[in-house]
């Protein structure tokens, strides 16, 4: 008899400590979630498209690091944040990446760059020239979150 008390108690307390364990798991992962409209116009940002001679040294480093793949990336320093649109390796040396749209709401500044045809291509022939194409967007440092669209 005093063997099964000792196991149904046990057996309510394993129960508990699961419960209030999944509940701490449920608050912790919630906490983590935050949610915000993403607006499709807002009000336009004074930037700068950069070349690499405006880029601080570290951001120079940081993209020929990573650019053989796409990536998307955003620094910034005391003064200014940098946008970082990559499209990785292209076998042809004709594309760019291109601003296509940029704005800031209340909640996060929305940019979307493309990857186009920006010049004749230097050689007919596909895979002899490789280009690795990026574009850098320079804005005075805001507190906002950057979407890539």
């Amino acid at each position: 008899m005093e063997n099964e008390k000792e196991f149904l108690r046990g057996r309510m307390w394993g129960r508990l400590t699961f419960l209030l364990v999944v509940a701490l798991e449920l608050m912790i992962f919630c906490v983590g979630c935050a949610r915000f409209e993403v607006s499709d116009s807002g009000e336009p940002l004074l930037y700068d498209v950069c070349d690499e001679t405006m880029l601080p040294d570290e951001l120079v480093t940081i993209i020929d690091k990573k650019k053989e793949n796409p990536f998307n990336l955003v620094y910034s320093n005391s003064t200014y944040t940098y946008i970082v649109i990559a499209a990785g390796m292209q076998e042809r040396d004709d594309v760019g990446v291109t601003l296509e749209e940029m704005y800031k709401d209340d909640n996060a500044i929305y940019i979307k760059g493309v990857l186009r045809q920006v010049a004749t291509p230097t050689d007919g022939v596909k895979g002899d020239n490789v280009s690795f194409p990026y574009m850098v967007v320079r804005i005075v440092k805001m507190d906002l979150p950057v979407v890539f669209k």
